[in-house]
Formats: C-alpha cells, structure tokens, sequence
C-alpha cells in the first residue's frame, strides 16, 4: 500500500485524465490520495475494491473513489482485460468551487445511468479531440 501523490501537469487543468487496462490477472497496486477519482468502464469486467469493499463492474458503470479511500482496479475476467477510463480531480478545485470532496462520500457504483454515460462519453471525446 502507498499513498500516492497527483502532480497536475497543466494548471489550466485540475485534473488528470486518462485510459487505463488492466489485462487478465494483473492488479493495480492498493494505494489511496486526497483527490476524488472517477472511473468509466469501458469494456470488459472489472473489479474495484474499495476501503476493503469489492465491486464487480461492466461495460458503462462508472464507479467513484472517494477521497481517502484505499483502492486498486484489476481484472474480474481471467482470460480478458477490463478498459477504462479514470478521471482524477484536484481536492483544491472542488472545494475553492463548493464541492469539499474531503468531507462528503459518494456512492461508489453507478451502474445502468444512460445519462451520466453520455455525459462521460462526452468528456472523452471532448478531451481526446482537445476541444
């Protein structure tokens, strides 16, 4: 276990964002950060354990990491990988703009939300496109 420190690379950005595989039987390392973390699965099974809570997850399921909260993502299926997507904010932002992440808990698994999907699939493509 580590904590594990965020360095923003473009302060115009408070956040980092990326795609992430987790391939049959690898496991990301358990870790925990101030930042709130957000994952979109985009294909395949994946499993998140939380503060010692497993959740299984699938294709479309976004699922939130509180702050504070030791985790790590891997593989649900032995012989695929699982794909997503992690959206990382800064703690600071969220509070200098209302949302104190540090003091609230989110539910952790949103599963079937068409809506929200669309919205993060709009994040996605807005990012990948540099718009």
């Amino acid at each position: 276990m580590k904590y594990e420190v965020h360095h923003l690379h473009n302060t115009k950005l408070p956040f980092i964002f990326r795609h992430d595989t987790m391939h049959a039987g690898q496991k990301d390392f358990t870790h925990w950060h101030e930042n709130i973390e957000i994952l979109f699965f985009e294909e395949g099974r994946g499993r998140v354990t939380s503060d010692y809570s497993v959740s299984e997850t699938e294709q479309g399921d976004l699922f939130v990491v509180n702050s504070e909260c030791l985790h790590m993502v891997e593989s649900a299926d032995p012989s695929k990988p699982v794909h997503y997507y992690c959206l990382i904010v800064d703690t600071d932002f969220c509070t200098e703009n209302g949302l104190p992440v540090s003091q609230l808990t989110f539910k952790n698994k949103i599963s079937k939300d068409g809506a929200l999907a669309e919205r993060f699939g709009a994040l996605i493509q807005a990012y990948e496109g540099q718009n």
